[in-house]
């Protein structure tokens, strides 16, 4: 008649167990969610002090171009105002505009009232002029302000009456610092 009864505890530890990792996987979330929130809210902050201090190009700034030429060593620059559409513009937005405007060149110094801009260009500047031969004949080139060199003048005078270093020379392009001793050694040829 009195039957004892089997009482399992499994269930109710099984349902006790569920629980703790339940509560302990929410508690994790809502640890997460308010890290999160306080990141945003610092980042926010930050952002905000950056702007406030950010350097930005005043309307009276100066832009700068500095070229190197390697071939000569000597250093060009220009000067220029700054165009409108750059006032206020922070160094990072600046060298963005300068990637698509001045292709090849690189900010090398920003402030508020100077920008400095750098170049390489593997070649002589425009104080030098070079003396070559084309079909035979001597040519002066004067090299521009990109390193490229122009025809001057085409002379008349032959390179075959010279001795052969002096062709080999020629034909390797002998390059001076002025018209003056382009001439110099034009009139040496000559006698």
């Amino acid at each position: 008649m009195f039957e004892k009864r089997r009482s399992s505890n499994i269930p109710i530890l099984i349902m006790a167990l569920l629980m703790l990792v339940a509560g302990f996987y929410i508690g994790k979330m809502l640890e997460n969610k308010e890290n999160k929130e306080v990141l945003k809210t610092v980042e926010a902050e930050t952002e905000a002090g950056e702007k406030e201090n950010a350097v930005v190009l005043k309307k009276d700034a100066v832009l700068i171009f500095r070229t190197k030429y390697n071939k000569c060593e000597h250093f060009k620059e220009k000067k220029e105002n700054i165009k409108d559409v750059l006032v206020g513009v922070e160094e990072k937005k600046l060298k963005e505009y300068v990637k698509f405007n001045y292709p090849g060149w690189k900010v090398e110094k920003f402030s508020e009232k100077e920008v400095a801009l750098y170049k390489e260009i593997d070649s002589y500047c425009d104080e030098h002029y070079e003396i070559g031969e084309e079909n035979g004949n001597i040519v002066i080139y004067k090299y521009d302000a990109n390193g490229k060199k122009e025809v001057v003048e085409k002379t008349q005078f032959s390179t075959t009456y010279l001795p052969q270093v002096d062709q080999e020379q020629i034909k390797a392009g002998i390059v001076v610092d002025s018209i003056e001793k382009v001439r110099e050694i034009l009139e040496d040829y000559a006698s």
